[in-house]
This record gives structure tokens, sequence and C-alpha cells, in this order.
């Protein structure tokens, strides 16, 4: 079997994987220049442009119990520090292709290669030189965002799929909306977060870094008193990161068993 066949096999094959050991995030250090970030309220928003609160429709996020019942997302907030557009308050869009073959993954890399960092940068020098150091090597980076989720703040059960493409990812062998791609790292939080992705729970602590597939249908519950603030990087994967994942998957397998 191929490196890229046994690639395909576990990025489709796994809900989520435990990369904490992989990526060691400086989490104390990043967490204390947010805390320090001037003005830090006026930069945590609900998406703000046309586009990105379409593409927040599209994914349903919002549980319809039936009836008149429907449960809407309560209490979060999010900013981006790196994008397509350099502004820190689009924190959806990303120009990411619903398939991943070979010609797609080109033609986001071309998109993707003209991406930046925000205007918020400069208030996060830790995050930049882990980023530098320890993302680059292994992913062609798309966007980088906070998520925060104040105190009973809720995220209801969705699927981070586009309607428009829902068609096309089941017809194609590779669905970029459909495998593992995204990187979800706690910064902070406290007992009483819940954060289930499908129908398995993940025993996220400050410093966790779990490689998830957002497409799988995922909630998230704050039932604390003080915000849970994440971190999610996504991009395409570099031959580097992709061979370490194959040569290591017992060792990463079984680091995640052992962590529920």
């Amino acid at each position: 079997m191929s490196l890229n066949d046994k690639w395909y096999e576990i990025i489709t094959g796994y809900p989520f994987l435990n990369m904490t050991s992989f990526f060691k995030v400086p989490y104390g250090d990043i967490i204390y220049d947010f805390k320090k970030m001037p003005n830090r309220e006026k930069y945590l928003c609900t998406p703000r442009n046309q586009y990105e609160r379409e593409l927040i429709t599209s994914v349903n996020v919002g549980e319809n119990l039936g009836g008149n019942g429907f449960i809407n997302p309560t209490g979060w907030k999010s900013f981006s520090i790196f994008n397509r557009t350099g502004k820190s308050h689009h924190t959806i869009v990303h120009d990411f292709l619903p398939s991943i073959d070979k010609i797609e993954y080109l033609e986001c890399y071309r998109m993707i290669k003209k991406h930046k960092w925000t205007n918020v940068k400069k208030h996060f020098p830790s995050l930049q030189r882990w980023i530098q150091s320890t993302i680059k090597p292994c992913f062609h980076l798309a966007f980088v965002r906070f998520m925060i989720l104040k105190p009973g703040g809720i995220i209801p059960p969705h699927n981070d799929i586009p309607q428009e493409v829902l068609g096309i990812h089941k017809r194609n062998r590779i669905a970029s909306y459909n495998m593992l791609n995204s990187i979800n790292i706690s910064l902070f939080q406290k007992p009483g977060n819940v954060f289930c992705l499908d129908n398995k729970l993940i025993n996220f602590k400050p410093g966790g870094a779990y490689w998830v597939n957002v497409g799988k249908k995922h909630w998230v519950v704050n039932m604390s008193d003080e915000d849970r603030i994440h971190l999610q990087i996504h991009g395409l994967y570099k031959r580097s990161y992709r061979k370490y994942v194959v040569e290591n998957i017992e060792s990463i397998k079984k680091n995640t068993v052992l962590d529920k």
C-alpha cells in the first residue's frame, strides 16, 4: 500500500486523533498574550459579512427539536489571526474546495498561498513563533482562529459541511469536508465543558491538540463559570506531516484510546 493510500485510509477512518504529543502547544504563553490583548472584547464577534452569515446558515448550526422547538447557538465568539482577507472579523472564509484530489489540491494551494496574518497579529508573538516553527513545516496554512464559548454557551449539533457541497462530497473519493481536516486546540477551559463529536466525547484539557473531522456531527456546551478558549487551525497537509502520521499511526491511536 502506498503512502497516499495509507494516508487516505487514516484521514477517512477516524473522527478524531490525539496529536498533543506531536504539536506541543505553548498554551500558557498564548493565553498570556490573549489576556493582555487591549480592547479584546471588541474583536470577539459573530460573523459580520454576508458570505459568512450564509455559510453559517448553510451548515445548519441549530437543532430542530420538532414542533416549535429549536436550539440556536449562544455565547459563541471568534476572531482570526490568519486568513484570506487579513481582517480578524472574517472568521470563516478559507478557500477550500469540496474534494481534495490532486487537481483541486493544487488549486487550493494556489489560493491559500496568498493568505496572510490579520490585523491582530502584533498581539500574539508566542503564537506566531509556534506557528512558524511547528505548524508551517507541516501545513500550507489556510486559517487560524480563536474560538470562545462563554459560560452557559451552547453550540448545538451540526456538521461543518455547506449544503451546496453535500452532494459533491458524497461522490468524491477524497472529500475535504469529511475527513480529518482541522486541528482543534484547548488553550483554556475549566471542568464543565463538553465536546462531543460523532457521538464520542473528546477529553480536552488545556494544551490538548486534537485532529478532528468537523464534517461529523458535533456539539459543545460550556457549563463552567469561565470562557472556554480554543484555537482552530486548517490547511493543506505537507508530505512531511503525512509521512509522520502514516509511520506513527499505531502510537497515535494508542494515545487517543488511552486518553478517553
